[in-house]
């Protein structure tokens, strides 16, 4: 038992020499391990800060995504992609938006629902047939405000009528004076040209976007007309007014600046009157408005071509 016990001994004693010998080799080793703790502690308060920090000087920032923010990005890197990080960080930056200028063509055709001149009372009256034609249109535009022009040519029938005695004598007289052959009380005859209308407008428009590539415009606008009735008359002239219009028109995008369309507008031109009711000697007509002026209404169906920018 004894020499068991002394046989055992030295075993014992070098089993307990490991654990006294690590404590003494291990600190030494620890020490830099225990500061890596405290060095990244910084960093990710940096990464904390800029993932959704407190708002800035300047304007709202609103928080970027892991992987995204400009501290985790290496210095060999910057450049683009921080730009791209810029748009991305700020997401309160707007950019302002550009007036949109443009540009339009619109050719169709012209209804109109009366005859222009059409005047006298009794057996002393005045007309002039007219009937659908053609016309067009171009526009400037800026954003939704449009200045416009349209011609319109509006074909003609027959000038009928009868001139009062008195009127008949005071231009025989006239003519033969001047050499020229009498004219007679009745009058029926062709017109020997087409009448024409100058419209020059200012105006705004609605639109309505249903979807990307289709839309809804409703115009209006106001502004000054010009009519040439043909040259038949006892005098050659112009009438002078102004006109107004309302529509509707149906556009299809293609390709984000043109569009292509279909346009429906309402017009009345009013103007003053022709000036052979006076020099024929009309002295007056059922109604008091339509002898101090000459007005009318008309539809104009067109297609619209567009192209903004």
């Amino acid at each position: 038992m004894l020499a068991l016990l002394v046989a055992l001994a030295p075993r014992a004693a070098s089993g307990q020499s490991t654990p006294t010998s690590a404590p003494t080799s291990q600190p030494a080793a620890a020490k830099p391990a225990a500061a890596k703790p405290a060095a990244a502690t910084p960093t990710k308060a940096k990464q904390r800060d800029s993932a959704g920090g407190e708002p800035q000087a300047g304007g709202r920032i609103e928080a970027v995504p892991k992987g995204k923010s400009l501290q985790m990005l290496p210095a060999s890197k910057k450049g683009k992609k921080q730009r791209i990080a810029d748009v991305r960080t700020e997401g309160a930056r707007r950019r302002v938006e550009r007036a949109k200028v443009g540009i339009e063509f619109v050719p169709g055709v012209a209804v109109p629902f009366k005859n222009y001149l059409d005047f006298g009372s009794g057996n002393n009256t005045y007309s002039m047939q007219n009937g659908a034609g053609f016309g067009f249109a171009i526009s400037l535009t800026l954003n939704f405000v449009e200045l416009r022009y349209a011609y319109t040519s509006l074909s003609t029938g027959r000038v009928q009528g009868r001139l009062p005695d008195d009127a008949v004598t005071a231009v025989n007289l006239v003519r033969q004076a001047d050499g020229k052959a009498p004219i007679t009380a009745d009058i029926d005859v062709e017109a020997p040209s087409n009448l024409v209308i100058h419209n020059i407008t200012f105006g705004y428009r609605f639109a309505f976007e249903l979807s990307k590539l289709f839309k809804i415009i409703i115009p209006f606008g106001f502004g000054i007309v010009i009519a040439k009735p043909p040259d038949f008359g006892i005098l050659s002239y112009s009438l002078y007014g102004f006109g107004g219009y309302v529509g509707l028109r149906g556009e299809f995008q293609i390709a984000g600046m043109f569009g292509i369309g279909v346009d429906t507008r309402l017009s009345i031109f009013v103007t003053e009157p022709d000036p052979n009711l006076a020099a024929a000697g009309y002295a007056a007509t059922e109604s008091i408005f339509e002898n101090a002026v000459a007005y009318l209404p008309m539809l104009n169906v067109a297609l619209s071509l567009r192209y903004h920018y």
